[in-house]
């Protein structure tokens, strides 16, 4: 007979005791164990038997190979598209637009004559409903399950249960979850380190505008950015980023110039101001200051290059 075992787990780092305290030892927040009942096998129980093989002798699975998922964006940030049996994250603060990526993604992935099944833990069936007729969206290439309101485990141990079933020759599995004030996804921090590729997803300085970024792949590059734009009909992804990130469109103004920077695999012109005043007699020697870096809003990171490199 199958015994049970009492187990506290922090909901903020992931971190496990045997017994209760109100304090977690390893990351120090108050009040964040919960407790959760493991079933052991009973004695005698054989365990199932695992043997190590020579790399050479394992056999290349060519369904594990990127299949694109009809999102370009998308697919470029996870470099080529997603792996199958793979794990990813896609975090981003509420509102950002997470739910309407994966919805308008599922729709594609479904044309594509894939099974795409859409889990909620938070929306009921008839908000869902409602997004995808607002989207233009069919809904006969999604499979929903709706589980608001229901008994839930915690972080951890879900994420673990569907990281089996995906690592056991199951499907490919995207988790969505919120970023919390100090800018990390909400849950344990394990739950990062568990799947295969985390990617976030944030407003631009135009709030018209979102962008991908990866912070952990282990199938491709984490220097490529996707961009989108909100549209009364859903995310509309940007191809050409030369038009957007040139604004003025002249060449002759004072101060002016125009920087070819590498973002990922792709090259982007874009433009810097600048402005340069006389020498002070004051000061020995003259100083330069770069005051804005007018096109390079959508990217953070591309604001960096450009700044690192003037």
């Amino acid at each position: 007979m199958a015994k049970e075992k009492h187990v506290y787990t922090c909901t903020e780092c992931g971190a496990a005791s045997l017994k209760w305290t109100g304090k977690c030892a390893q990351c120090g927040s108050w009040d964040t164990l919960t407790e959760h009942v493991y079933r052991q096998p009973a004695s005698g129980t054989e365990p199932t038997e695992v043997t190590a093989r020579p790399l050479a002798e394992i056999p290349f699975e060519s369904s594990h190979q990127l299949w694109e998922t009809g999102v370009s964006q998308f697919d470029r940030v996870l470099g080529g598209g997603i792996v199958a049996s793979s794990v990813g994250l896609l975090g981003g603060t509420p509102g950002v637009g997470k739910s309407t990526l994966i919805l308008q993604m599922m729709s594609r992935i479904g044309k594509l004559g894939k099974r795409v099944l859409y889990v909620s833990g938070e929306e009921s069936e008839s908000q869902i409903k409602l997004r995808s007729l607002r989207l233009g969206i069919s809904e006969d290439n999604i499979t929903l399950l709706a589980s608001g309101g229901r008994r839930r485990h915690s972080v951890r141990e879900t994420a673990a249960m569907m990281h089996r079933c995906a690592k056991s020759g199951g499907p490919a599995l995207l988790l969505i979850g919120h970023v919390t004030k100090e800018g990390t996804i909400a849950g344990p921090k394990v739950l990062e380190h568990l799947v295969d590729y985390v990617i976030y997803m944030e407003t631009a300085a135009e709030p018209v505008y979102r962008y991908l970024y990866p912070v952990k792949n282990r199938y491709g590059s984490l220097q490529e950015t996707g961009i989108f734009k909100m549209t009364a009909k859903g995310l509309a992804e940007v191809q050409n980023l030369n038009r957007l990130f040139n604004l003025t469109q002249a060449s002759a103004l004072p101060g002016l110039a125009y920087f070819a920077a590498f973002e990922g695999s792709r090259m982007i012109v874009s433009e810097v101001q600048a402005l340069v005043t006389p020498e002070s007699k004051s000061f020995a020697l003259g100083r330069q200051t770069v005051l804005t870096a007018a096109a390079c809003s959508c990217s953070r990171r591309l604001s960096k290059n450009i700044s690192a490199s003037t």
